[in-house]
């Protein structure tokens, strides 16, 4: 019997995508997938008055190895 799953233990991300500059952050650590769209709508929030375009966030629960990808 599994009492929980094991991808239950990887943390919530906020992932910011922005288009210019072109790249993709994911911010941690929220508490849950609630509180990570929140924090990812501040995130795209603060982008966008740096000038940053093209912003959308999400909420995303796993593991991250990469925080800021720059293609």
């Amino acid at each position: 019997m599994q009492l929980f799953s094991l991808d239950s233990l990887d943390p919530w991300w906020s992932k910011v995508q922005l288009e210019t500059p072109q790249c993709v952050y994911f911010l941690g650590y929220p508490d849950d997938g609630y509180e990570a769209r929140c924090d990812g709508r501040a995130y795209v929030e603060d982008f966008v008055l740096e000038g940053a375009q093209g912003s959308r966030a999400a909420a995303q629960h796993d593991h991250q190895d990469t925080l800021n990808m720059i293609p």
